[in-house]
């Protein structure tokens, strides 16, 4: 975030030079343009269940470690078995933010350039059977538990925008590109009540205590991510509403290729993303 506002204040700052890309007054736009890009990031499913506990192996490692059982146990009072996994975990809708930078060749037609960062957040619930003998019931006391994943993304797209019209200082457009995403996991844990637990391979945060399950440094090695390719199509719409800021309002679909390889598993799906975004351009 405090990248993001360093940003706006060069752009603020810096004067953007250049002639118009068509003959006209200063509402025009300029040959260089520049701007913050913020975005609703639709990420698809195909890589939200690679935090559900069961992939990894995490839930079972926590189980099975006599600190964590006697824990949870102190938390839930009762004996107690675990339920299930989820299935079907999805991807909350995320902050994208970065930098849009352009350049007109034409009246017509610009290169662009962009560079995202987005903060993905997947949550659900795993179950706990308790043999709770108050519940006035022969059948165990059902719980749900929190599970959450976290992973960064950070979207490279090099393409162009053809112009279709340009009436009243406003400007529709198409536009392509190919894309680069880099993806890094985060972190993954579960929540049993009062107490976190981590439930990623202990090899992605380093070495971790055998007897305990605590961590006993965090330089971690090969930790899920990895190195995507594919593409954006997109379309969107220019208000020039003063000499020297333009807002931009538009939709890229992104096809794009998510690698959470690890030093074990090869993981790598390919996809359509969504991206709905507000651009702020000097130009």
């Amino acid at each position: 975030m405090k990248v993001f506002i360093v940003c706006i204040s060069l752009i603020i700052a810096i004067p953007v030079s250049g002639q118009g890309v068509s003959s006209g007054n200063d509402m025009e736009l300029r040959k260089l343009f520049i701007g913050v890009t913020s975005a609703g990031y639709f990420a698809n499913k195909n890589t939200a269940n690679f935090y559900n506990g069961f992939e990894s192996g995490g839930i079972s490692r926590v189980l099975n470690t006599q600190v964590y059982k006697d824990q949870i146990t102190q938390q839930l009072i009762y004996d107690w078995t675990f339920g299930q996994f989820p299935e079907e975990m999805k991807y909350s809708v995320a902050l994208q933010l970065g930098v849009h930078l352009g350049y007109h060749v034409s009246e017509n037609f610009a290169l662009i350039a962009d560079v995202d960062v987005i903060n993905l957040k997947v949550k659900d619930f795993v179950t706990f059977y308790i043999d709770d003998p108050n519940n006035g019931s022969p059948e165990p006391t059902i719980e749900t538990m929190p599970i959450l994943g976290e992973e960064k993304r950070l979207n490279i797209n090099f393409g162009f925008q053809n112009y279709l019209s340009d009436e009243n200082n406003t400007f529709f457009y198409w536009s392509m590109a190919l894309n680069v995403s880099s993806t890094k996991f985060v972190n993954n844990t579960m929540k049993v009540r009062q107490n976190t637990y981590y439930i990623g391979d202990p090899l992605w945060v380093g070495n971790v205590n055998a007897f305990t399950g605590a961590v006993v440094n965090e330089n971690g090695r090969t930790k899920p991510g990895g190195i995507g390719f594919g593409g954006v199509a997109g379309i969107g719409v220019k208000f020039k509403f003063n000499s020297n800021f333009i807002f931009d309002l538009g939709y890229n679909l992104n096809y794009s290729t998510i690698n959470l390889t690890d030093y074990q598993l090869t993981t790598k799906t390919r996809g359509v993303q969504h991206c709905l975004f507000v651009r702020i351009l000097r130009g």
